[in-house]
């Protein structure tokens, strides 16, 4: 399962659950380093535990990258959406169909017309073409990503499963291959 060897001591390596071995350790009288140890050996001779299975370092990797590009994409919409405030202020509507990657051309020849807007939203104008730029480069990194893997490509055929849903189903799968179990697969670590 999630038991690896240690190849310098040959010592076999086992994460278990915390609120399992709080639970076994719980029962002790005194609580002290020396009592833990013995509760927690007690715990692995005895196999009162299941073993949890760590998510690779590649798994995090995916799941930051993803994280990180939805940041990027909500600020970028929350700034867009501050400079539509604004403009309502000064009694410009902006169509809602504009796209994101058209929005600085829209707006910003509205906004040097005037000075004072100018001078209040160009900075917010700059910011978002920054997040945006940045946004765009993590969505090229996903979708190479998703284009080198060939079970990803394979389930992108699937209607609704892009570039951006594939990996989050694909690091469940490969855990419930590894764990052979639905809690272990799922669980938070």
């Amino acid at each position: 399962m999630s038991a690896s060897s240690s190849p310098t001591a040959g010592i076999k390596e086992v994460r278990l659950w915390k609120r399992q071995v709080n639970a076994a350790l719980s029962a002790t009288r005194n609580k002290t380093d020396k009592n833990d140890a013995r509760g927690i050996a007690q715990v692995l001779r005895t196999g009162w535990f299941s073993p949890v299975h760590m998510k690779s370092r590649e798994a995090h990797g995916v799941r930051a990258l993803l994280s990180t590009r939805k940041a990027l994409l909500k600020k970028t919409m929350d700034l867009a959406n501050e400079v539509r405030e604004l403009l309502k202020i000064f009694g410009i509507r902006l169509p809602m169909t504009v796209k994101h990657g058209s929005f600085d051309g829209v707006v910003r020849p509205l906004i040097e017309m005037d000075e004072v807007l100018a001078h209040a939203l160009v900075p917010l104008l700059d910011a978002r073409v920054v997040l945006y730029q940045h946004f765009l480069e993590l969505d090229r990194r996903v979708k190479r990503a998703a284009s080198q893997d060939e079970v990803c490509m394979r389930m992108m055929t699937v209607p609704g499963v892009g570039p951006i849903a594939f990996p989050p189903i694909a690091l469940v799968m490969s855990l419930l291959q590894s764990t052979g179990s639905q809690r272990s697969a799922l669980s938070p670590c």
